[in-house]
């Protein structure tokens, strides 16, 4: 029933919001879609290869000889529905990764597009964060990715457009910086975007950093019993959020953590007193939402299962 574009868009935002909260991406995704394709044509759930090949080439058409530096000086964009519009990409933007990531890049892709068509906005630290960590992480072009990176943050440091500085300092943190930064450099950032999501009320943001941070420490070889301390608040945090997708993450983490520790009863599994491991794979395994929780999970039992 909304009567504009950008009411339509402030309504599909808080959609998508609670739709990722409830650990239903896939709702999320199709939410956004819907506003998507009535303002911008076609879009597809599942985008091939070659459509984010042929966007990045665009993209990269479009910038030409210019520096990536010089986009900082672009601009405010001023067009109330594009800003409407970059909104909805940038609340779009996780469930799609947890949905396909062919659909993520396209998203990163075209947030980056409109703030070069139309100037910046704060979605654009947002965008140009993302672009660095696809171009790092999926293109291997490690330099332009790190410049790209450090566009969202300058953006959000030196223009003042930082509405969604939680997400550009953990996008920062763990898809760019440690490419390049020793480990416990990007953790600076991780904690600037914890206390920027409590500040902002984004929660989503603020359950993401807390796992993000676990998983830098436990990458840095920290002090598992500081580590575990650090787990369970976390843990505690999240669930009283009801985040059932960050909880299920920050568990799985908790479990090696005690196992590396010789806290459970034996090293053949993640039993406890406290923790029913049957229980906990049945119901990872009952909800295809959850297979990015599952996978981590997996991965921390094999590594519980090689390191303890």
């Amino acid at each position: 029933r909304a009567g504009t574009t950008v009411d339509l868009a402030a309504v599909t935002c808080v959609r998508l919001n609670l739709y990722t909260n409830l650990d239903r991406s896939d709702r999320a995704v199709e939410v956004g879609l819907e506003y998507l394709r009535r303002i911008d044509g076609q879009w597809s759930l599942h985008p091939t290869a070659q459509d984010v090949g042929q966007d990045y080439d665009r993209l990269r058409q479009q910038i030409g000889s210019s520096s990536i530096e010089a986009l900082l000086d672009l601009p405010s964009m001023a067009d109330p529905d594009q800003r409407a519009t970059m909104d909805v990409l940038t609340a779009l933007a996780s469930p799609a990764m947890f949905t396909d990531l062919n659909l993520f890049r396209l998203v990163v892709c075209r947030m980056a597009t409109l703030s070069l068509d139309n100037g910046n906005c704060d979605g654009s630290c947002y965008a140009y964060v993302w672009l660095g960590g696809v171009l790092v992480t999926y293109f291997g072009d490690y330099q332009a990715g790190h410049r790209f990176g450090r566009l969202g943050l300058d953006l959000v440091e030196k223009r003042g457009l930082d509405r969604h500085s939680a997400r550009v300092y953990l996008v920062f943190a763990v898809h760019v910086a440690p490419w390049l930064q020793p480990l416990p450099t990007c953790r600076v950032f991780l904690r600037r975007a914890f206390e920027a999501a409590k500040e902002a009320g984004d929660l989503i943001y603020a359950a993401y950093s807390r796992a993000d941070l676990i998983t830098n420490r436990l990458a840095s070889g920290d002090r598992l019993d500081d580590v575990e301390l650090e787990a369970g608040n976390a843990l505690e945090f999240v669930q009283k959020m009801r985040f059932g997708l960050i909880s299920d993450l920050i568990a799985a983490q908790l479990r090696l953590i005690r196992m590396l520790r010789g806290l459970t009863p034996d090293f053949t599994s993640f039993n406890d007193a406290d923790f029913d491991e049957g229980r906990f794979e049945q119901h990872l395994g009952s909800n295809p939402q959850l297979a990015i929780a599952a996978s981590r999970y997996w991965i921390r039992k094999l590594q519980a299962f090689v390191y303890a």
